[in-house]
């Protein structure tokens, strides 16, 4: 495939595999399902997501099949892509291309995670900054944050007025990612 195309390719099953995962996430963090956006993804989720239900149960408020509908979607652009980079490419050099992918996929599907969190918790933050009010963007967006914040929160009291748990769950997240995933994948794999 062209480099042109190959983009195109891999940026719509990067969105796809977004798509899946905010969908997941929305459920775990039970978010607010009559928030315009929540309703959009459903939407645009329902038809993949419906028919691996059958086969796909899911585990208390957790929709594993959105989350194995994002998994599938990180083997295919691995596959495409021949590995992409980083950790999933050194996977399919090492294991080949199928246990390579299928593993690959694992780990992009959790660094994907944390991604998304990443994104999500800078846009919380800058929304508050902004004053942003009674958004249903900025809702969902804290309904999202919530379950991370509230732990750091405790860990880290406000500081006159100023909420700093953001910053601990930035350095959580940025441990995890950089470090603790990439290691404990190049450790089993």
């Amino acid at each position: 495939m062209g480099d042109p195309i190959l983009f195109i390719v891999q940026f719509a099953l990067r969105a796809l595999a977004v798509l899946f995962l905010a969908r997941f996430i929305l459920q775990a963090t039970r978010a607010d399902f009559y928030n315009p956006i929540s309703q959009g993804i459903v939407r645009y989720t329902d038809p993949v997501l419906n028919p691996l239900r059958r086969i796909i149960p899911s585990y208390q408020n957790l929709d594993s099949a959105a989350f194995v509908a994002t998994w599938l979607v990180n083997i295919a652009i691995i596959a495409a892509t021949g590995g992409g980079g980083g950790v999933a490419a050194e996977m399919v050099a090492m294991h080949g291309l199928g246990v390579g992918a299928v593993a690959g996929g694992v780990y992009s599907t959790l660094d994907l995670f944390l991604s998304f969190y990443w994104v999500v918790l800078f846009l919380t933050i800058i929304a508050s900054l902004l004053g942003a009010g009674h958004n249903p963007i900025v809702a969902l967006l804290q309904e999202v944050c919530e379950p991370l914040l509230a732990p750091a929160r405790r860990v880290l009291p406000p500081l006159g007025g100023l909420d700093l748990s953001p910053l601990v769950v930035f350095l959580a997240l940025g441990l995890v990612q950089r470090f603790f995933l990439p290691g404990l994948f190049r450790m089993l794999f």
